[in-house]
């Protein structure tokens, strides 16, 4: 991988053709790339060697990006598999079917990939292949070492064990597609995967309730259990083009649909569906930035989430009054569109 991957690899997602779902991280924000796109799209065969001014490779190993203006979330995006580095020639060896011969870098390959079921990685031979040889021949490049730093606590739990050991340590990895919360945690009890999140029915099995540790079963068993803050914002979202609780029709419209939005969200007891579904396991979100990132702010107050939940109550009351429907009387019937699985319903029915 070289630094014109990159380059490559962003025109890719700024490429009409190939209506990219993550053009929006891109759009605007490069010079020259919104030109590239429009000109990818006029034309029948785009032309990855046209020049884009903020996208360049002065070397193997410089890749130099020029926005059109400041983007402080770019260090984010950067992260994000959207802007994956993509091998030029592997996309011109398969064309359309580069989807389904994923082509990477990294200590393992895809060797094997059953729609639906499993994915098998066997170690790769030529992983940071060229790092300079070290005393004993081991590698010294630190991509192919073990992290030697972790969280506060991470040393204490012998997570840190491994530090600085060349990796990869297995010389394969399977993965299982479940879509169902239920059959991976009876694949985890069978021994059958290594690790598994809990299941909110299963958790007070598992977990005592009153002390957040592990039951003696489990204990017994040689299950560990890990708790962490996970970075992960769950949300209900608005259709905006939806003509009752869209932003769209007269002012006067737009305003009365804005209290009814209002309404639903004060009336909607989050910290009772943490409990209930989430097994205590959910910090009650006030804004879309969630602690851990900058500009969280612990001290905002979200005056459409009101902790005091009957005040809540109170207050939509009044705003669905002022939407035009004291008492509910009037709306139409809304639906709401979730992902099949009965997690996902259950979640959808308590809404």
């Amino acid at each position: 991988m070289v630094a014109s991957d990159f380059v490559y690899s962003f025109k890719r997602i700024a490429d009409a053709k190939n209506t990219s779902t993550g053009w929006w991280l891109l759009d605007g924000k490069i010079a020259g790339l919104n030109e590239f796109r429009d000109r990818s799209g006029a034309s029948e065969k785009t032309d990855y060697d046209l020049e884009v001014p903020g996208l360049q490779a002065p070397d193997r190993y410089t890749f130099v990006i020029r926005l059109t203006e400041p983007y402080p979330q770019l260090l984010y995006v950067l992260t994000m598999t959207y802007l994956a580095a993509i091998p030029r020639e592997a996309v011109e060896f398969y064309k359309e079917e580069i989807l389904n011969h994923p082509v990477g870098t990294g200590p393992y390959r895809l060797t094997e990939w059953i729609r639906n079921y499993r994915l098998v990685f066997d170690r790769n031979p030529r992983f940071a292949e060229g790092a300079r040889p070290a005393v004993g021949g081991v590698r010294d490049d630190p991509r192919r070492q073990y992290p030697v730093k972790g969280e506060p606590g991470d040393e204490k739990e012998g997570l840190l064990a491994d530090a600085g050991k060349v990796i990869p340590f297995c010389d394969r990895v399977v993965f299982y597609e479940i879509t169902e919360a239920q059959p991976q945690w009876l694949f985890f009890m069978k021994g059958r995967l290594e690790l598994s999140t809990i299941p909110k029915d299963n958790f007070a099995s598992a977990v005592n309730i009153r002390t957040k540790e592990l039951t003696p079963e489990f204990h017994a068993k040689g299950i560990r259990l890990w708790t962490y803050p996970s970075l992960d914002v769950v949300y209900n979202g608005f259709n905006m083009e939806d003509p009752v609780v869209g932003d769209v029709g007269t002012p006067e419209q737009k305003a009365r649909n804005l209290n009814l939005r209002r309404a639903m969200s004060l009336a909607f007891d989050v910290e009772r569906q943490i409990e209930l579904l989430r097994n205590g396991r959910a910090i009650p979100a006030t804004g879309p930035i969630p602690p851990g990132l900058e500009g969280y702010d612990p001290d905002f107050e979200n005056p459409w989430r009101i902790t005091d939940y009957k005040a809540a109550l109170e207050k939509a009351k009044g705003l669905m009054a002022e939407a035009g429907y004291p008492g509910g009387k009037g709306l139409p019937v809304l639906k709401m569109e979730s992902t099949a699985s009965s997690t996902s319903r259950q979640f959808g029915e308590y809404f």
